[in-house]
């Protein structure tokens, strides 16, 4: 876009018209809204007509026009002024009527800002670091420093002599305010050719012109007065010889003197030098460092080096001691020992060459002493990249020890105790998904167990998997259950999610996510009453010592000082929903983990649940039984409860596994496998009619009908095998029918088997009527229509009234 037919400038373009910064002009122009868009580079530029300008910008905009003769500011700005050119009393110079010395001046200063000019004239960075950068360049360039406010003063005067430019480029804007000028003489005599190569390589392959080390300065001198002494032989007088050979070192930028005049005299001493050795090497060589006593002690023998790491090492990493130790023994050898006092004035005292050679290895092998996981848990990781999993991929559970106590009523008396905290959380949202609080010192499988039933049924099985750590959530497997024997150890039920997820198991810390949620929730727990700190043992609160001395004496309550169980668990779900709420940084990009599980959750691929025949996976209780005529017999609290139906009956006399959870009182119902595990079938729990129901009672009838379905087998098969006897050989003849006779047959029998499922529902929610009857201490003389309805009000109003007991009890 043309912007002189829109007569729109950008900032750049006014800041060049008044030779100011254009970061003091944007300033200046800070909410006033463009007028247009240019393109500048390639970039879309915000420009501003001149009306929409600030008077202020106007008025200097006036000025400038008339200072430089235009008519108006649109002529101003469609003709800037004309680069700034180097004068010498009042007379523009070009660079090649200038002193060497003033350009080479200029070049070291170009070095110096060209680079850190655009970040002053855009204001990319802060002051602060861009005066540290332009510091820093400004000694590398001339080999020392200068203050502050002088290189601002440089820095401004080369943005001034630019006039917005920013050719930054151009080395007359760095050139000095005193200029000297060439004297008119006779014409340089012209060079040999490869005269002076030597010494222009040496001098071009100095890594740091400002600071080169000995060896370049000693070739450099080498060649310098190589190169002078074939000048000579050229036909050179030595003078201009001389001269030609310093001017180029000077030149180069390469800083071997203070200064023109130290270069000279140096160049003289070493040229002395060099012809009375009659060229060698060594005569121009710096051997100061040689020469003063302080020296660079010689390097530790190679074998006692490893003596003192593992001396170090193996006192617990103290350098002191061990340098004490094995010098005093002799184990170190009689060049290392003879070198250094054996009497120091402190015995803690080591050599600071000693010292800094092994004081890095063994900070470095301090944790690989300890064991190589300490070693790799403090070593280099790997960063994970959490793009291609989502929510409900994986979760993750890990427990800890709480850092408070609470108080609990038990069978013993009231005990206070820390207890183990379990949690499962989503590994990609963080979202903590429950958690289990027991009581003990200690947990087990089946607390493990439960709480991943419970997190099943109320969001599924994890897409991939569990997410666990190594210790009792791996070791789970050992486990054997309660002293009956009849608990399902865990591995069980691992092995039997496996089809549907998989089980992982971390093996070091950083893998764990729900360590940064567990100390989230104890950040946040800790002020609350019961604190025993982060290491009990350690840091010893001992006003909260004081106290349970006191209650575990009698002489206070713990109730005064702790929460009860059921506050702490409050407590720790308020401490949860604080977290699941709360935006996170980090890979979470300022969501809180509750939106993080929405928002990344993969809606198109639903979390599953474990229904049906597939439930008793999910058991935790497994016991090998024989199936008996009465069908399957357990005992809950000394009371016998019989399961059976038309399965149990086809299994009357074998040995079963029989799978069944006690989260309830009793279970409605149980799976049943054979001993490999497999064939899973579910078995309802018998109903049990009124002892003295009279014919056509309801709960009687499906009572009679559900034994008749475990004594159906044996009936079926008698008549299936009776034509096999031989007595009834020729009884009966070959069935013989139309098609429609059997397809009418099969439609009675799929009417008559709806009948019977609708049937068996009715019976069953009779018999949990009955049941939550029996426990509220409820007598009804008449059938309710609906038995389903009537049992889950029963079952809510037990749960009522046990809330409210719990309750009273904690008041």
């Amino acid at each position: 876009m043309d912007r002189t037919q829109t007569n729109a400038y950008t900032a750049a373009d006014i800041a060049t018209a008044l030779n100011r910064t254009a970061r003091g002009v944007r300033k200046s122009l800070a909410g006033i809204e463009a007028d247009s868009v240019v393109i500048v580079k390639g970039k879309e530029t915000s420009a501003w007509k001149i009306e929409s300008l600030p008077k202020a910008l106007q008025g200097a905009l006036h000025e400038a026009a008339e200072q430089h003769g235009h008519l108006s500011i649109d002529r101003l700005m469609q003709f800037p002024k004309e680069q700034w050119q180097p004068r010498h009393r009042d007379k523009i110079v070009t660079l090649g009527e200038l002193k060497g010395h003033c350009i080479e001046d200029a070049k070291k200063l170009q070095r110096a800002l060209s680079e850190i000019l655009p970040m002053v004239a855009e204001g990319t960075l802060p002051s602060e670091e861009i005066e540290a950068l332009g510091l820093r360049d400004y000694k590398q360039a001339f080999g020392h420093t200068i203050t502050p406010g002088h290189w601002w003063k440089l820095a401004k005067r080369s943005l001034d002599r630019d006039r917005g430019f920013q050719q930054f480029d151009r080395t007359e804007i760095y050139l000095s305010a005193k200029l000297s000028l060439k004297q008119p003489g006779k014409p340089k005599k012209s060079l040999p050719d490869g005269a002076l190569a030597r010494l222009e390589m040496h001098l071009q392959g100095c890594e740091t012109p400002a600071r080169p080390s000995n060896t370049e300065r000693t070739l450099i001198w080498d060649s310098a007065c190589s190169e002078l002494e074939c000048l000579v032989e050229e036909g050179w007088k030595e003078a201009e010889a001389r001269k030609v050979v310093i001017n180029t070192i000077h030149r180069s930028g390469v800083v071997l003197s203070k200064n023109l005049p130290a270069l000279r005299r140096n160049f003289d001493r070493k040229l002395k030098a060099w012809i009375e050795s009659g060229g060698d090497l060594q005569a121009v060589k710096d051997k100061r460092a040689e020469r003063s006593g302080n020296r660079r002690a010689p390097e530790l023998p190679e074998e006692d080096r490893h003596k003192l790491i593992a001396a170090s090492v193996e006192r617990g990493c103290r350098i002191s001691q061990a340098w004490r130790e094995t010098l005093q023994a002799g184990e170190l050898s009689y060049e290392t020992t003879q070198r250094f006092l054996n009497n120091p004035a402190s015995k803690s005292h080591v050599p600071h060459s000693i010292r800094q050679d092994i004081s890095n290895d063994v900070r470095n092998l301090k944790n690989i002493h300890h064991g190589l996981h300490r070693h790799k848990m403090n070593g280099a990781y790997v960063t994970r990249d959490w793009s291609d999993c989502s929510a409900g991929d994986w979760f993750q559970g890990d427990d800890a020890t709480m850092n408070h106590y609470y108080w609990e009523q038990t069978p013993e008396g009231i005990r206070a105790m820390r207890g183990q905290f379990l949690v499962f959380v989503d590994i990609r949202s963080d979202y903590v998904l429950g958690f289990c609080l027991h009581s003990e010192r200690n947990y087990n499988g089946r607390i493990i167990r439960q709480t991943v039933i419970d997190i099943h049924d109320q969001y599924g099985l994890p897409r991939k998997g569990f997410y666990f750590e190594r210790g009792i959530w791996k070791s789970a497997r050992l486990l054997t259950g309660d002293r009956n024997g009849d608990e399902t150890p865990w591995a069980d039920t691992e092995q039997g999610l496996r089809e549907f997820c998989q089980f992982k198991h971390a093996t070091n810390p950083r893998s764990k996510v729900v360590e940064r949620v567990i100390g989230d929730i104890q950040n946040r727990t800790d002020p609350l009453p019961g604190y025993a700190g982060r290491a009990e043992m350690t840091e010893g609160y001992e006003r909260f010592k004081k106290k349970m001395l006191k209650a575990q004496a009698g002489k206070i309550e713990y109730s005064d000082f702790l929460m009860s169980r059921a506050q702490w668990i409050e407590q720790l779900e308020k401490a949860c929903e604080a977290h699941n709420n709360e935006p996170q940084e980090g890979r979470l990009n300022g969501m809180s983990p509750a939106e993080a599980f929405e928002s990344l959750f993969d809606f198109s691929d639903p979390l599953m649940r474990l229904d049906g025949s597939l439930r008793y996976l999910l058991a935790n209780h497994r016991k090998p039984m024989r199936v008996t005529r009465n069908g399957i017999r357990l005992t809950f609290k000394g009371q016998s409860f019989y399961y059976r139906n038309e399965a149990t009956g086809q299994l009357q006399g074998k040995e079963v596994l029989v799978w069944f959870d006690t989260s309830e009182s009793v279970p409605e119902s149980i799976t049943i496998t054979d001993m490999k595990r497999q064939s899973p079938v579910s078995v309802p729990l018998e109903l049990q009619a009124p002892a003295m129901a009279e014919d056509g009672d309801e709960t009687l009838s499906a009572a009679l009908a559900q034994a008749e379905a475990h004594n159906k087998y044996a009936r079926t098969l008698y008549r299936t095998i009776k034509p096999h006897f031989k007595q009834h050989d020729k009884m009966f003849r070959r069935t013989m029918a139309e098609r429609s006779a059997y397809e009418l047959g099969t439609q009675i029998e799929e009417d008559r088997s709806k009948v019977e499922s609708e049937r068996k529902r009715t019976v069953s929610a009779t018999r949990k009527l009955r049941r939550e009857e029996s426990r509220l201490g409820i007598r009804r003389n008449s059938q309710p229509r609906n038995p389903e309805r009537a049992a889950e009000s029963l079952s809510a109003l037990q749960k009522t009234r046990q809330k409210l007991k719990e309750k009273l009890n904690h008041e």
